[in-house]
């Protein structure tokens, strides 16, 4: 009971800071001025959030006396606002249409969301499963040469922005001046799914998800090498090779399940990266999935497709939060010793 009482207490905050930043988005879209004139006939010429423009923002809003021009009052503006119906209308799962053409937002983020995660999730697991296992390796041999120089090297990767690796990585491996072993982009990708590209042409994925995995990659095993470090010192570590168990074995069965409590916070941020995409790689690679579609829907003053995936992010970092709760409170064993 006491584990749902959580749950449900998280969630409910939750659902508060993503409605603050739904009422701060409806407001601050409200502010923007309109699209250039050279986009107006791009549209469709009737929907919904236009038609809602001359509507009064919220149920309340502050006014000047009629008689004392210097004293404001809180006035009741109805039911019949932008707010109200633009929730209404997410309520009904109704996400309004793109400004450009028209077609649905939820379509298009249906269509694009496939394209992220095919590129997210494999960086994901990559990162996941080079990040244990280098840290450990760290851990067992840190005076080798080469693992002072691959932590360096990682260090030199973690520091540089994403768009100039995915340029460097483009210019060595995808020009004909250098070596031309990977495609520049998925502009002349003739698949309709992208999971059935992932399998039968996975080179077009390599380079995209190597700028994900890279950067990222440091910081992983910085993290992980740490925790272990600290551990070892612990009296759990002594117990463990005491016993004649093996270094490896006692990494993986003793130290690896408490260093990757601290995992918890990170897995926070993964949610959020599979429903958001990533805005430069996905441009810079013409990956046409969530980032790009967000890109060319801000380029274009399209509010309603920005505003539903800015939604969906800010949706995805709550569960994210709760998850990464949940995962702590069954990983440590303070936790654990609280519930027996």
């Amino acid at each position: 009971m006491e584990l749902g009482g959580f749950i449900i207490r998280r969630l409910f905050s939750g659902m508060l800071v993503v409605l603050c930043v739904f009422i701060i988005g409806c407001w601050l879209i409200r502010q923007i001025p309109d699209a250039p004139a050279e986009l107006e006939g791009h549209h469709e010429p009737a929907w919904e959030y236009r038609s809602n423009e001359n509507l009064p923002f919220f149920y309340w809003s502050v006014q000047a006396d009629s008689i004392l021009p210097y004293v404001c009052r809180l006035g009741w503006d109805g039911m019949p606002n932008q707010f109200h119906s633009t929730l209404t209308g997410y309520l009904s799962l109704d996400f309004g249409k793109s400004r450009l053409d028209g077609v649905p937002v939820l379509t298009k983020f249906k269509d694009a969301l496939p394209w992220s995660v095919s590129i997210q999730l494999p960086a994901i697991l990559l990162l996941f499963l080079l990040g244990i296992w280098w840290s450990i390796h760290a851990v067992v041999k840190p005076s080798k040469w080469y693992v002072r120089l691959i932590n360096s090297l990682l260090i030199f990767l973690h520091s540089i922005p994403g768009f100039w690796l995915a340029t460097v990585l483009l210019l060595l491996f995808a020009n004909t001046k250098y070596l031309s072993i990977f495609p520049t982009g998925m502009q002349n990708l003739r698949v309709d799914h992208p999971m059935v590209a992932l399998f039968t042409h996975p080179h077009y994925f390599i380079l995209p998800i190597l700028c994900l995995v890279l950067p990222s990659l440091a910081f992983l095993v910085q993290l992980l090498r740490n925790t272990m470090q600290q551990q070892m010192e612990q009296l759990v570590w002594t117990r463990a090779i005491s016993t004649g168990m093996k270094t490896k074995r006692a990494i993986f069965k003793e130290i690896l399940p408490l260093a990757l409590i601290p995992l918890g916070g990170w897995f926070a941020a993964i949610l959020p990266a599979l429903f958001s995409g990533s805005v430069i790689l996905e441009q810079i690679f013409s990956i046409p999935g969530l980032g790009r579609l967000l890109y060319q829907a801000i380029s274009n003053r399209d509010w309603p497709v920005v505003q539903f995936i800015f939604l969906v992010s800010g949706f995805s970092t709550v569960l994210g939060f709760v998850a990464a709760d949940l995962l702590i409170r069954k990983w440590d064993p303070r936790h654990l010793k609280e519930q027996s």
